[in-house]
């Protein structure tokens, strides 16, 4: 697997996020950037994208949309509302390339390698769920929306976006 030959990126909320035309994002309504392709990169892509939303002052209706309904979705929302909007600023941490743990048709885990300040990897899953015609974030026993972030040394094994 590789990043789609098509991929541009946009700054959102302080952060950098690829875009393709080929995996998606397609759409943009508000703050909902939607509409990803039924691929295995279009779980990557939804992987990628989405996040970055919930930093930003829209969360809420980027979760109503974009993050699978349940108790689950819920407690984030609960933990979510108890922390105040920051303002957008710039984050050095970025996003360094992508591993497709699993996936099937309905379900996909992505694996997000970021580029840390100083020159250092971390690394976080998140799940997303095809549902209603697009992949959304399935939320993580407990409300969270990726595991915990934890070091690697170098990026071996990742496919890296070209930036």
């Amino acid at each position: 697997m590789r990043p789609p030959a098509d991929v541009t990126w946009r700054q959102l909320n302080g952060a950098g996020v690829p875009l393709s035309a080929s995996a998606g994002p397609l759409r943009t309504t508000g703050a909902v950037q939607w509409c990803f392709a039924h691929t295995p990169m279009g779980a990557v892509m939804a992987a990628n994208v989405i996040p970055r939303h919930m930093s930003g002052a829209e969360w809420r209706s980027v979760t109503a949309q974009q993050v699978v309904p349940g108790i689950d979705r819920d407690i984030f929302v609960a933990m979510r509302s108890s922390q105040q909007d920051a303002p957008v600023r710039y984050t050095a941490n970025s996003l360094a390339g992508f591993l497709l743990m699993s996936y099937a048709s309905d379900l996909a885990t992505v694996r997000l390698l970021i580029r840390q300040v100083p020159a250092t990897y971390g690394v976080t899953d998140y799940t997303v769920q095809w549902q209603g015609g697009d992949w959304k974030l399935r939320p993580l026993a407990g409300g969270d929306l990726h595991t915990p972030v934890t070091p690697v040394p170098d990026a071996t094994g990742f496919v890296l976006w070209a930036v």
